[in-house]
């Protein structure tokens, strides 16, 4: 009687385990996919904001930052990747 009940526990314990850890990497999956969306979007604002500023150097000469549009700069960044969690 008790190797029943054992051995029904421990089939309920491994389908439990079974659940969660198909769904913890469905789960991964899809985090994955996500950060590397964002590392993506990261990489291609990287890349706009070096050619405009590459523009920028071009167009007027050598312009200087303030720390005011630094400040600017660093909210709209924080901005945006902080969007998608």
């Amino acid at each position: 009687m008790i190797t029943l009940i054992a051995q029904i526990m421990s089939i309920i314990f491994m389908l439990t385990l079974m659940f969660i850890g198909i769904w913890g990497f469905i789960l991964m999956i899809k985090m994955y996919n996500q950060l590397k969306y964002r590392n993506y979007i990261l990489e291609k604002l990287s890349q706009n904001v070096y050619m405009l500023t590459s523009k920028i150097h071009e167009n007027e000469g050598s312009i200087t930052f303030t720390d005011n549009d630094n400040d600017n700069i660093n909210e709209v960044v924080k901005n945006i990747t902080n969007f998608k969690k």
